[in-house]
């Protein structure tokens, strides 16, 4: 489980950057004590993911894909359609009530890249079976929960709210707008919205854990078929081949955007964390030699291709750096 999770984490990012570095030989270190580590490759750690498959141009998946979903709905699946979180190997036994539709809107996310038509059955039997949702008032309420669902899982604590983000997700994700913008101002009403002196904002931590804040996020990004898109397809080689921002400093910096349109170029929005200032940033994977601009600004990139910036970063700043043609 651990590996998995682990795996598909690992391979979003390569996947969606393009940077290789955990491919090489003891990249990934795992320190248990002072005196014991444990090292890998990304490599190591395959156990069939499709978006390794799709980097590495391996069949893994494919092959076991077919048996996989059948094993799924033969053994963890109930006769409603919901999936089963656990279940004993030894006896075949479950634990009643452990969780219910939680279970299934997990389900409903990470299986849209790889079994779309699973995630889109879930998604069809919570829509159904959990919400209550009125198309012309905006009104919405959850019910049939069970255990788990009414637990912030980023504290343990009891949070009778801690579905509504994962319903914003799992909304965005096959297309249903209203609902999303229905489930987030429900959380966002129940938790309240905190705003830093920067103009940031983020759900009160008092009230809502730091999964919670990042579900909100993710609800507030992903568009209609945003994370198959990202399992399946990635970025353009246009920006994969691109400049990368490959140093920012946390606290500090938040990026909003780093993205390369025509391969040579980069485009980075930043806001500050905290309070505004000025801060390099680390750019690499441009021309060695070539100078670059932003701005009024001319850099030179040294030769292995990386160049520092110094940038006043005070709400939403915007940089393009472009190379410059003579």
């Amino acid at each position: 489980m651990v590996t998995g999770f682990l795996l598909q984490g690992v391979m979003l990012y390569t996947a969606n950057t393009g940077d290789m570095r955990y491919t090489e030989p003891e990249s990934l270190v795992f320190n248990i004590e002072d005196k014991l580590a444990y090292k890998y490759a990304v490599q190591d750690l395959q156990e069939r993911a499709v978006i390794y498959d799709r980097v590495f141009g391996t069949r893994s998946t494919e092959i076991i894909l077919p048996s996989f979903e059948e094993s799924l709905n033969t053994n963890f699946t109930e006769p409603s359609g919901s999936v089963l979180p656990i279940r004993s190997e030894l006896t075949g036994f479950t634990i009643p009530g452990l969780c219910g539709a939680s279970g299934d809107l997990a389900t409903v996310i990470m299986g849209a890249g790889p079994l779309r038509n699973l995630s889109r059955r879930l998604w069809a039997i919570v829509r159904k079976e959990n919400v209550r949702f009125d198309q012309k008032t905006g009104s919405l309420s959850l019910t049939g929960l069970v255990g788990a669902d009414a637990i912030d899982q980023g504290n343990y604590r009891a949070n009778e709210y801690a579905m509504y983000p994962y319903i914003a997700i799992a909304a965005a994700e096959h297309g249903d707008e209203r609902l999303k913008e229905a489930a987030m101002l429900k959380f966002e009403q129940a938790w309240g919205l905190v705003t830093t002196s920067t103009g940031a904002k983020s759900l009160d931590l008092t009230k809502a854990s730091t999964l919670m804040n990042y579900a909100a996020l993710t609800a507030t990004l992903i568009r209609p078929g945003g994370y198959e898109r990202m399992v399946k397809k990635g970025p353009s080689n246009t920006a994969l081949k691109g400049p990368i921002l490959s140093e920012v400093p946390y606290p500090g910096v938040l990026v909003a955007k780093a993205r390369s349109h025509m391969s040579t170029d980069l485009e980075i929005v930043l806001y500050p964390s905290a309070d505004p200032g000025t801060f390099k940033l680390g750019i690499s994977r441009l021309q060695p030699g070539k100078s670059y601009a932003y701005g009024m600004k001319t850099l030179v990139a040294d030769g292995d291709g990386n160049l520092s910036l110094d940038i006043l970063v005070d709400g939403r700043t915007h940089v393009h750096l472009k190379p410059v043609t003579i």
